[in-house]
C-alpha cells in the first residue's frame, strides 16, 4: 500500500503517475485495489473502478468507460458520452476526445482510474492504457492496471511493456509464505492453530482467496472448534463453500474443457499429456485446446515435463463434482492408462484397491506384486493389499459358483424322471412343457 500511498500524493502534488499490479487469481489484485479506492477517499483524491469481464469483452473501452461515466459519482459529465457514441467507429477520435475529458476534469480535481481482471480486456481498452497514461503523465491521473500474468494477451503484454518504459511501478504479487499463512489462520480462527488446522491451511498453497475461504467454510461447517486456546480440526474435508466457488471457475470454461479437468483430476495432481489424451480417447492434437482453455483460467498448470493443478484444492473440488460409482470406474480407467504407460504395481495399487471389482484379474496381480514389494519394508500395507486381492479373488469364486447353481438342471424327485422334472401337475401343451426349466424339451432346444 506504500506505493499506491506514495501515487496518491504525487497526484495531490499536480503529478499524474501509473501502478501495474500483476499476479495470479486469488493471490489480492482486486482486494489490493478496492483498498485503493477507500484510500483515495480518505485523500480527496476523486476515484472509480472498472473491470474487465470474460463473459462479456466485445463492448469497445467497456471498462474504462464504467470507471469514467459509471457509479453515483462518475469521473466524467455523462452528457459527455454522446460525443463519444458519435466517433465509435474511429478509436484513435474517440482516445483523442476521451484524453481530452480526462485532463479537463482532473486538472479539477486529482484523480484515481483502477482497471481490474485486465487479461480479458477489449483492444479499445489495452490500447487506451497503452496512449492515456503516457499522454497525460503531466495531469494528476493514478492508473493502477491489475491484470494475470498467465492469461495476459500479447496486445497487454505490449501495453504493459511501453508502460514500464515510461517509468510505470510494477508490484508483483507472491504467494503467502508458511508463516503468513499461520498469521493469517490464527487471525481468522481466532486461536493458536492446530497442527492438523496448519496442514489443512497449507493446501491453498499460500492463496490468499482460497485460504481465506477454505477457513471460513470450516469455521461455517463446525470443522474448527477451540480446545485449551488452540483450534482443533475436527474433520479434514473441503467445505462446500470452496467446492462451490470452484465449480464455479471450472463453470466458466467450454465443456470440453471441463471433461477434460475431470479426467485429469482422476489421473492425479501432475499428470502426463498423453494419459490425459488416453483417458478421453482423444488424439493429442484434438485435447490441446481445451488443455490451453484450462491454463488460461488457471485451473492447470505446465510444469514442463507434466501438466498439474494449480493447486490441490482444485483439484478436490473436482473430484467432489464426480458421482460415486462414476468416479469408482474412472478411477479404475485411470490405473489402466497409467499400468499400461509404465506405471510400477506399487504406484497405483491404493486406486485399484478402492476401483477394483470381483475377478478384475489384472488389479488382483497388481496388488500381489505391490504386496511382494512392500514386504519387507511395510509388512502391514503389504498384508492389506493381499487381503484385498483375496477379497477380490473370493468374490469372484462366489460369483462363478452362483452362476454355476443357476445354470445347473435342477434334480428330479426320486421316482421321478429328469424329463419329468419340470412338469407341473395337469396338463400342459407340448410348447409350454419344452420351453420349462429343466424339462428334456428345454435342453434339446
Amino acid at each position: 500500500m506504500a506505493v499506491i500511498h506514495a501515487a496518491l500524493g504525487e497526484a495531490r502534488d499536480g503529478r499524474g503517475g501509473v501502478v501495474l499490479v500483476e499476479g495470479g487469481a486469488g493471490l489480492g489484485k482486486s482486494r489490493l485495489l478496492e483498498e485503493a479506492l477507500s484510500l483515495a477517499g480518505r485523500a480527496s483524491v476523486r476515484a472509480a473502478m472498472g473491470r474487465a469481464d470474460i463473459d462479456d469483452n466485445v463492448v469497445p473501452m467497456a471498462p474504462l468507460m464504467s470507471a469514467c461515466f459509471g457509479g453515483n459519482a462518475p469521473l466524467l459529465d455523462r452528457d459527455d458520452l454522446s460525443a463519444l457514441r458519435a466517433l465509435r467507429e474511429d478509436r484513435y477520435w474517440v482516445l483523442l476526445e476521451l484524453e481530452a475529458l480526462l485532463e479537463r476534469a482532473a486538472l479539477q480535481h486529482p484523480m484515481l482510474i483502477c482497471l481490474d481482471d485486465l487479461q480479458w480486456a477489449d483492444a479499445g481498452t489495452l490500447e487506451a492504457l497503452r496512449v492515456l497514461p503516457a499522454r497525460l503523465g503531466s495531469v494528476p491521473i493514478v492508473w493502477i492496471a491489475a491484470y494475470r500474468t498467465g492469461q495476459a494477451s500479447a496486445l497487454l503484454l505490449r501495453s504493459v511493456a511501453e508502460l514500464g518504459e515510461a517509468n510505470a511501478t510494477s508490484l508483483v504479487l507472491d504467494p503467502l509464505d508458511e508463516d503468513s499463512v499461520g498469521r493469517v489462520t490464527a487471525d481468522l480462527v481466532n486461536a493458536q492453530p492446530g497442527a492438523a488446522l496448519l496442514e489443512i491451511a497449507d493446501r491453498a498453497h499460500g492463496i490468499p482467496f482460497l485460504l481465506i475461504e477454505l477457513l471460513r467454510g470450516l469455521l461455517e461447517e463446525g470443522l474448527v472448534r477451540i480446545d485449551r486456546a488452540q483450534a482443533v480440526l475436527v474433520e479434514a474435508r473441503l467445505p462446500s463453500r470452496v467446492g462451490d466457488s470452484m465449480r464455479e471457475r471450472l463453470d466458466r470454461v467450454p465443456a470440453p474443457a471441463r471433461r477434460a479437468a475431470v479426467a485429469a483430476s482422476v489421473l492425479g495432481r501432475s499428470f502426463r499429456f498423453d494419459d490425459l489424451a488416453t483417458m478421453l480417447g482423444m488424439a493429442p492434437a484434438a485435447l490441446l485446446e481445451p488443455v490451453e482453455e484450462l491454463m488460461r483460467a488457471e485451473i492447470l498448470a505446465d510444469s514442463g515435463e507434466n501438466l498439474g493443478f494449480r493447486h490441490d484444492i482444485i483439484r478436490q473440488a473436482v473430484l467432489d463434482s464426480v458421482p460415486a460409482a462414476a468416479r469408482r470406474a474412472l478411477d479404475r480407467q485411470a490405473a489402466g492408462v497409467l499400468l499400461a504407460a509404465g506405471a510400477v504395481p506399487l504406484e497405483i495399487a491404493t486406486r485399484l484397491a478402492a476401483s477394483a471389482g470381483p475377478g478384475d484379474e489384472v488389479a488382483i496381480a497388481t496388488m500381489h506384486e505391490a504386496a511382494r514389494a512392500l514386504g519387507p519394508t511395510d509388512p502391514g500395507m503389504a498384508s492389506e493389499f493381499t487381503r484385498k486381492a483375496l477379497a477380490l479373488t473370493a468374490a469372484r469364486a462366489s460369483g462363478d459358483g452362483t452362476r454355476r447353481r443357476r445354470s445347473s438342471p435342477r434334480r428330479a424327485p426320486r421316482g421321478q424322471s429328469r424329463a419329468d422334472s419340470g412338469r407341473p401337475s395337469g396338463a400342459r401343451t407340448r410348447d409350454l412343457h419344452r420351453a420349462a426349466p429343466g424339462s428334456a424339451g428345454a435342453r434339446c432346444a
